[in-house]
């Protein structure tokens, strides 16, 4: 899984808007949710954020397919 990197809040906005993707969707709208709505996103934290939510997916799927 190759991590997405945002440059700024725009770009975040608009991959929520055009449907984004089913593995990194729910990691960026739950980020956004615990974000202060009067403060603009901090990127450098979401786009660390979404490394460690994905590692932590990946490591999760990884258990599961080598407990078959």
């Amino acid at each position: 899984m190759s991590a997405i990197t945002f440059r700024n809040t725009k770009d975040v906005y608009q991959f929520l808007e055009n449907g984004g993707d089913a593995w990194y969707t729910p990691m960026i709208e739950e980020y956004v949710g615990m974000s202060d709505p009067e403060e603009s996103l901090d990127i450098t934290e979401l786009n660390r954020w979404i490394d460690t939510e994905s590692l932590s997916l990946q490591e999760g799927y990884e258990e599961f397919h080598d407990g078959d």
